[in-house]
């Protein structure tokens, strides 16, 4: 069948991967514009936008969904569309005009985890497992009937930045062996428990500081929802230090206050927090890359009793 691809990051690229193993034509790709990132602020385009590129698919990439837009959209004569991580909401006019209706790839086991960051915030729940659905689009959040449901295992030490790759994969997958019964119409979706819905909304730059007044547990768990690329972050002295990779170390407190460095070797660096004690074992100073503690105190000097900033209210 004709299908239009609607998604934006790597996660996305997978899924549009699968449409075309799946055996339809891919006759359009919509993904957002192209944004300025990284140090020199280049303006980059969207891996979607490459991937389109790169096999001569029309690519598409409004600002806004509107009239003019949706024209565009009509054209192009489509029985169905896929989205994954699109990250735009798309009007009901939109969501009624193909004759298969859209197929959505969402990274968790709806109905929970509905919204923005589903992988993250599983990881920062401590989940044991989470999933790929696939789901028929409606105007609400993720709230659709859904087709087909894969699970998978979270690891201890998992972070986000590894299983985004292993879900695209999960949800290629699910699409390469699904897509043709659900567009044909072989497939129904079972709608969902509304009762048993949770939200996952995105996360701010402010969720990224270190309370170290929480507990240890929750604080690697956070850095591991973040992943190795964004990390969180504490202050030593006024400057900042990214968190790369932390683990929990004991559930034994000590006497001393949270934020407190207990010892620092080449092991790492143990912090007491509001409940346990955490290791920080890769970290990267401000202006720096990232790096093994080890390296880090060969050019700073601390020593047990050292404090980290505490967070700004």
């Amino acid at each position: 069948m004709r299908v239009i691809f609607m998604g934006t990051p790597d996660f996305a690229v997978r899924i549009a991967e699968a449409v075309i193993a799946a055996g339809h034509d891919l006759v359009a790709v919509y993904t957002q514009p192209d944004k300025r990132a990284g140090r020199g602020k280049k303006v980059l385009p969207p891996p979607v936008k490459v991937f389109a590129e790169e096999r001569g698919i029309p690519v598409y990439q409004p600002a806004k969904l509107d009239d003019e837009a949706f024209t565009d959209f009509i054209a192009h004569q489509a029985d169905g569309a896929v989205v994954a991580a699109y990250g735009k909401i798309l009007p009901k006019k939109w969501l009624e005009a193909l004759p298969q209706g859209f197929v959505n790839v969402h990274a968790s086991l709806l109905p929970a985890y509905r919204g923005a960051a589903p992988i993250q915030w599983a990881i920062r729940n401590g989940d044991a497992e989470t999933g790929i659905s696939l789901m028929r689009m409606e105007e609400g959040l993720d709230t659709g009937a859904v087709y087909t449901q894969d699970r998978t295992a979270i690891g201890p030490e998992e972070d986000s930045d590894a299983l985004f790759e292993r879900l695209a994969a999960l949800g290629g997958a699910a699409i390469e062996a699904h897509l043709t019964a659900i567009l044909s119409g072989q497939l129904a979706p079972v709608a969902q428990d509304d009762s048993q819905a949770s939200y996952a909304p995105k996360f701010s730059k402010a969720d990224e500081a270190i309370d170290w007044r929480q507990d240890g547990q929750g604080l690697v768990q956070l850095n591991l929802a973040f992943g190795h690329q964004t990390g969180t972050y504490t202050k030593l002295a006024g400057q900042r230090l990214k968190v790369i990779k932390m683990t929990f170390l004991s559930s034994e407190d000590s006497d001393q206050a949270p934020g407190t460095i207990l010892n620092a070797s080449k092991a790492g660096i143990d912090v007491q927090t509001g409940a346990g004690v955490v290791r920080l074992q890769t970290v990267q100073p401000a202006g720096k890359k990232a790096m093994p503690v080890h390296a880090y105190l060969n050019g700073t000097r601390l020593a047990a009793g050292d404090h980290f900033d505490a967070v700004e209210e």
